[in-house]
């Protein structure tokens, strides 16, 4: 089997053809979350192009995106639904 791996081996180069940069005016919001005797800020951002208000905040456990959290007694950390169960 390894002589099978061997004989159809393919390298591959893959190179960028062209490179575009964008500006898009955004909106900025700066949120302060206060939980028991810990406060904490976040800034979440608009998204023009999907024409959303904000984009997802990343959970602090999985990294999964959410638009909305919770948020730990501990240290203000935004969590998902499924690790905040």
């Amino acid at each position: 089997m390894a002589e099978l791996g061997e004989r159809y081996a393919i390298n591959a180069t893959l190179e960028p053809l062209v490179l575009v940069g964008t500006e898009i005016p955004v909106l900025v919001v700066d949120l302060s979350v206060h939980r028991r005797r810990t406060v904490k800020r976040h800034t979440i951002y608009s998204n023009p192009l999907l024409k959303q208000l904000v984009e997802p905040i990343g959970c602090s456990r999985c990294g999964s995106g959410v638009l909305i959290s919770v948020f730990t007694d501990d240290d203000d950390a935004p969590l998902c639904a499924k690790c905040a169960g």
